[in-house]
């Protein structure tokens, strides 16, 4: 279900594009492939259709989800990723603000010696 916290939808790509080449047949030029979640992470408006199988990223990049629910699940799961990433930037600040380092940035990655200590003042 999609109220479910561990609810994960598919993986949705979304094919960008530089330039339509129209001659006898259609090509795509300049394109590159893209996570759908990292579109709606950056994007500042969204619009979806009622069954969200149309959702509009910034009122000019139109992405169809051609898999039933697919649309709603994708929207649900970027909506709790923006959350998260929200509520930690919110953490990072208050610490930064208040001088204090989280305990995964104060150690360093396994395997790796610990950093050298600050020079002294002059």
């Amino acid at each position: 279900a999609l109220n479910d916290p561990n609810h994960a939808p598919a993986p949705v790509e979304a094919v960008l594009f530089g330039e339509l080449l129209e001659t006898s047949r259609v090509f795509l030029c300049g394109t590159t492939r893209i996570p759908a979640h990292a579109l709606l992470l950056s994007a500042v408006h969204v619009e979806c259709d009622l069954a969200a199988e149309r959702i509009l990223i910034d009122r000019w990049f139109m992405l169809r989800v051609e898999t039933p629910g697919g649309g709603e699940s994708l929207l649900v799961a970027a909506s709790r990723l923006r959350l998260a990433t929200q509520a930690l930037l919110r953490r990072r600040l208050r610490r930064t603000q208040h001088g204090l380092r989280g305990q995964e940035e104060a150690s360093p990655p396994e395997g790796l010696p610990p950093p050298p200590p600050p020079p002294p003042p002059p």
